[in-house]
């Protein structure tokens, strides 16, 4: 029996007893969860970092990268991350277990280049990997605590053997390096203490919740000398795997490794734990050749990017490299962030009298999750908004109280407040997650601007 079978047999076994012998709320968390077991349209990510140098980083940091997965100078450029390209990849069992292959030669690009290198590991190594989190983080003060992490597995084959392998066939016991755990999910977890197990390991998600920095960390096995594949196996929904391959030369110590990283002029320097190591840079390690390391230093800025909105704010962002000089012969990386932001587009956009704006931040066949901006951030107003819905979804809202009578809700309306318990804590929005069948709302689901948003505003008396 594969490795995989056994995932979907004891995942369909818990399942079961979940509803026969946990209590109410249980039931309820499992009716939840049930609701998403579908595939997500936008339910995917991938491995855009194969050797990184911060565990449980906080801010993605393209110079703080030393490896690549597959054909990322076509799918997952450095200065793009969490880009959407099309490089997730859902395979079914009998479908290839990678996107691309070694051989393959894709818009005129291989496999690797000097930019986007392969790995060099040796065995005890201390691996990083980095992706984005696409907005599949359970983190209740910005989506929800349901939100799921089902598995995620680390395998690997020899490279000679592995490009025709199917999911079913790569992902065995035997093939097994890793297992990285999952996230905390549901009623009774702790949703908003970091680092985490499992995929959504991003201290600073909400901050950025689609492309936020996320970081798994493995111990590399005492693998062979040679030159393997590995892949990423990540279950976000029940039996909705997705993966992400690389390759790596493993060589047999510290000391080899060190010597093939120098002559890409790269630092040898493990990986800083930010979240055991607050403060602490990468630092210079000198070269077997006699050379003394070279610091790295920040070039200047970069223009500032185009808006994320034409109005009612927005963000743009800047970046910087460090290579002036760009670090060499184990010389410490810069110290600080490579990229830079501001607020832009302040203008409030037009909209009707005492309409308000419905936006999704994903979307799948079911259901979606969003956001309603309110008018202002007053501290000295209440506001109460109305929502009214094309048909009946099951919704919740977070950042604001329901209060909502039961004969409005069998209407598709909702009643909201969203009062001085939410702003002094900075909630300036009120977020929500919806699910539905294509029965009650159509097959072509809900859209944005099917649901209609007012509100009233009522300034509270000054004390």
């Amino acid at each position: 029996m594969t490795y995989g079978h056994i995932i979907y047999e004891s995942h369909l076994a818990m399942l079961s007893c979940s509803v026969m012998t946990h209590s109410r709320e249980n039931v309820f968390y499992f009716l939840v969860v049930a609701s998403t077991l579908v595939r997500l349209s936008h339910a995917h990510s991938w491995i855009a970092c194969t050797d990184y140098l911060e565990e449980n980083g906080e801010y993605w940091k393209p110079d703080f990268c030393r490896a690549f997965p597959r054909h990322a100078s076509k799918f997952a450029k450095k200065l793009k991350f969490g880009a959407d390209t099309g490089y997730n990849y859902q395979p079914g069992p009998n479908s290839l277990a990678c996107k691309t292959e070694f051989s393959d030669i894709i818009g005129g690009t291989a496999v690797y280049t000097d930019d986007y290198p392969y790995a060099v590991y040796y065995p005890g190594q201390k691996v990083v990997l980095a992706h984005p989190t696409k907005n599949h983080v359970a983190d209740e003060r910005c989506t929800n605590k349901f939100i799921p992490d089902n598995l995620n597995v680390i395998y690997a084959v020899q490279t000679a053997n592995a490009d025709r392998l199917t999911l079913s066939e790569f992902v065995i016991t035997e093939h097994q390096v890793a297992d990285l755990g999952v996230s905390p999910v549901g009623n009774n977890a702790d949703t908003v203490t970091y680092p985490k197990p499992g995929f959504q390991n991003a201290p600073k998600f909400c901050e950025n919740t689609d492309k936020a920095l996320a970081t798994y960390s493995m111990t590399l096995p005492n693998l062979a000398p040679g030159t393997y594949t590995f892949l990423w196996l990540w279950e976000f929904n029940k039996q909705s795997f997705y993966t992400s391959c690389w390759d790596a030369k493993v060589v047999n110590s510290k000391v080899k490794r060190d010597e093939l990283l120098k002559l890409r002029d790269q630092t040898d320097a493990e990986p800083v734990n930010v979240h055991e190591d607050k403060g602490k840079t990468v630092q210079p390690i000198e070269g077997s050749d006699g050379k003394p390391p070279v610091t790295g230093a920040w070039s200047q800025w970069g223009p500032w990017g185009t808006c994320s909105k034409t109005c009612d704010g927005g963000e743009r962002r800047r970046v910087r490299f460090c290579d002036n000089p760009r670090p060499q012969n184990g010389g410490s990386l810069c110290s600080g962030d490579n990229e830079d932001e501001e607020r832009c587009s302040e203008n409030q956009c037009p909209i009707g009298a005492n309409a308000l704006k419905v936006e999704f931040v994903s979307e799948w066949g079911g259901g979606r999750n969003g956001f309603i901006r309110i008018p202002s951030e007053e501290t000295t107003k209440d506001w109460i908004i109305y929502v009214t819905l094309p048909c009946v979804p099951n919704i919740n809202f977070w950042h604001c109280t329901d209060v909502t009578t039961e004969e409005d809700k069998r209407q598709g309306m909702r009643k909201l407040k969203q009062d001085q318990k939410w702003m002094y804590v900075g909630k300036f929005d009120i977020g929500f997650t919806m699910t539905y069948s294509q029965s009650l709302c159509g097959e072509n689901g809900i859209r944005a601007e099917d649901i209609k948003v007012r509100y009233q505003e009522i300034r509270r008396t000054q004390e």
